[in-house]
């Protein structure tokens, strides 16, 4: 289905990099550096998430400079196709760890987007 997303958008002049090669780790690689993030979050008075559209994107919903982001496919004349309608979106794993975290008294605040109506 074609969401109609980036026709949502505000305008804006620049848009950052877009198309970006995305990278992952195996588990031996990024185990460690989670558990070194764990210990400091545990230690921390004040932990503070910065987050964007990329978490959204296990829920079908496009980010923005991924192969098939927003502004990535507008830049070649397209629009990205939603898995999914806003309305009927539900939360990924990643959305109900940062809950998780909050619950637990190891995240104080998430920074994110909002989208207005």
């Amino acid at each position: 289905m074609s969401s109609g997303y980036n026709d949502r958008l505000t305008p804006l002049a620049w848009k950052g990099e877009c198309g970006d090669r995305e990278t992952e780790e195996v588990r031996s690689k990024w185990l460690p550096k989670a558990k070194e993030l764990a210990g400091w979050m545990a230690a921390s008075k004040h932990t503070v998430v910065f987050t964007g559209a990329g978490i959204s994107c296990a829920a079908g919903i496009p980010d923005f400079r991924g192969p098939k982001g927003v502004w990535t496919l507008e830049k070649k004349g397209a629009k990205p196709e939603c898995d999914v309608a806003f309305e009927d979106a539900k939360p990924t794993f990643t959305h109900y760890a940062l809950v998780a975290l909050m619950k637990r008294g190891l995240l104080q605040h998430v920074v994110s987007q909002v989208r207005r109506a």
